[in-house]
């Protein structure tokens, strides 16, 4: 399946590297805080999850600035570079670089609110940087036991409005990045997921069901616009 991630502190991009896997002893989850609702065909879509950590899970502790790494459990032992030819090169990690450790994002391409990952039919779809973020967080100390909610982006409908229909996708990431050397000098980086939604598959995915109003509820709403109208011009007059 493609993914897509986001890179720390810059934008989105797409890449097509496997993200290593989180340590079994970092136990978490991720699920879509409102899985399913209905929205009009100009409404945007906010999507937002939660990252919970089992309660015999280890701790989920990093602070770049202070050059504090993630516990050695959530290191990958290899990480990814490109050569001078731009071919995609894989090399055990030597040394860990703590300043540059930050929070990502990712998703799966199935779902047609992504249609394939080519860009939505009816919508295009932002990643959030800003307030309640995960992306780009250079520090984090989430305990066992203890969540975290967060705006994942928005889906926004094109200018003519979304069709109506259901939309759907089911793949969601919570991960981050990790920089340091091999032995040879090269730079690496490894993008590390700490959970996804729905990793067993089932029916557990984001959906909004669009609903277009039929022609006479329109025709119903503009009488009911112009009756208010006239109440008011009457009272005015008075």
């Amino acid at each position: 399946m493609s993914l897509r991630h986001t890179l720390a502190a810059a934008a989105a991009i797409a890449c097509c590297v496997s993200a290593a896997p989180a340590s079994a002893d970092v136990l978490a989850t991720l699920e879509f805080t409102q899985p399913t609702g209905t929205v009009g065909p100009n409404d945007p879509v906010e999507v937002w999850l939660k990252l919970s950590l089992d309660a015999s899970s280890d701790a989920l502790v990093f602070d770049a600035p202070n050059g504090v790494l993630p516990n050695n459990s959530l290191l990958p032992t290899d990480g990814y570079y490109y050569d001078a030819n731009n071919n995609y090169q894989v090399k055990p990690f030597a040394s860990y670089d703590a300043s540059r450790t930050s929070t990502s994002s990712g998703y799966g391409c199935s779902g047609n609110f992504w249609n394939g990952c080519s860009g939505g039919q009816s919508y295009e779809f932002s990643w959030n940087f800003g307030a309640d973020a995960f992306n780009g967080l250079t520090s984090l100390n989430l305990q066992p036991g203890e969540s975290m909610t967060y705006l994942f982006g928005t889906f926004t409908p094109r200018p003519a409005g979304a069709d109506a229909g259901t939309y759907s996708f089911s793949s969601s990431h919570a991960a981050f990045w990790v920089y340091g050397k091999s032995a040879d000098g090269d730079d690496l980086q490894q993008w590390v997921s700490l959970a996804q939604t729905c990793p067993g598959g089932g029916d557990c995915a984001f959906t909004r069901v669009v609903e277009v109003p039929e022609p006479g509820t329109y025709a119903l709403m503009g009488a009911g616009s112009l009756l208010l109208g006239w109440v008011a011009r009457r009272r005015r007059m008075r």
